[in-house]
């Protein structure tokens, strides 16, 4: 046998003997207390997985912003949603995302910067409830902004008929980058406090048929939810996993911290009033009264002088 055709049979049996070895797991999953994305995939690259638990971050900002519980279950959402989509899309691109919602809500805003640097996320009316006659969400305008650095922004825009947020996430991943994909969201009260806010998404890739559509229709239908997998012994819910992917060997593949963190700074704000037309700068320092804004995702105060206009 010669050289070539030796180094073909020593390929081939490695990769015959990947394909028959065991699901592979990324070491030392974290804590449930710690919110986390991960990303798997089959073998054959059929289909890819995403699973993401964000409670600790959106408990902490639902405190915050004084959601109560529906508007809060809204908000989680939109927070756990857009990950799950930041990161099928491009995890190394920044998502940032308004939702212009007819509904009692009000707009909906959410930025997801590239993997493992945080979101933040905010509800125009936090205070809204579902059973006040108008319903929360009532789809309108859908524009999410994606961009990389050095690469140029991509820009979707679409108007929402009678969809929920998850319908709207894999409407958007089909229509704007032909992703053919299922989100499901699980967020849960109790006692009036967040308790679980986690989602996964899996990705049906180019390289899978309509066979392993088939199989995952039917693998849906027998996963617990998603909340009650993800347990202090299994907090990565990698036997869900196994179980959402029943008939392929798959690993996961990466894992990323999940946090809230809102970007915003005096300076930044500064800046911004600095960017206006001489003649309303102008305007306010002859009125020589502050400037007083309230960052709408974080809740902090700022009190710019009209000295640090000039």
């Amino acid at each position: 046998m010669g050289r070539v055709s030796r180094a073909k049979a020593r390929y081939f049996a490695r990769q015959v003997a990947r394909e028959e070895a065991a699901s592979g797991y990324l070491p030392s999953p974290p804590p449930l207390e710690r919110d986390t994305l991960w990303r798997g995939l089959t073998r054959n690259g059929e289909l890819r997985l995403l699973v993401a638990r964000a409670t600790c971050s959106l408990r902490e900002l639902s405190r915050t912003l004084q959601t109560n519980a529906d508007t809060g279950t809204l908000l989680a959402e939109l927070a756990v949603g857009g990950l799950l989509v930041r990161s099928a899309m491009d995890p190394d691109a920044q998502v940032q995302l308004t939702i212009r919602n007819p509904g009692a809500a009000g707009s909906l805003y959410l930025d997801v910067w590239p993997s493992g640097r945080g979101f933040r996320a905010s509800v125009q009316h936090p205070d809204a409830r579902s059973d006040a006659g108008a319903p929360l969400f009532a789809g309108g305008e859908f524009d999410l902004l994606r961009s990389r650095r050095g690469g140029s922004p991509h820009r979707s825009a679409r108007l929402l008929g009678a969809e929920t947020l998850p319908e709207a996430y894999m409407a958007h991943l089909l229509e704007s980058d032909q992703v053919r994909a299922v989100l499901k969201l699980d967020v849960r009260y109790d006692g009036g406090d967040l308790a679980r806010a986690c989602g996964f998404l899996v990705q049906v890739t180019p390289e899978g048929g309509r066979e392993d559509v088939e199989r995952l229709l039917h693998n849906l239908d027998e996963v617990p939810k998603l909340a009650d997998a993800m347990t202090a012994d299994d907090p990565d819910a990698r036997s869900f996993g196994d179980r959402l992917l029943a008939g392929y060997r798959w690993d996961q593949s990466a894992r990323e911290e999940v946090t809230f963190v809102c970007r915003c700074s005096r300076e930044r704000l500064v800046a911004v009033l600095r960017s206006l037309p001489d003649e309303e700068i102008a305007d306010m320092v002859a009125q020589g009264e502050p400037v007083e804004t309230t960052c709408e995702f974080c809740r902090t105060r700022f009190e710019i002088s009209p000295q640090e206009l000039t």
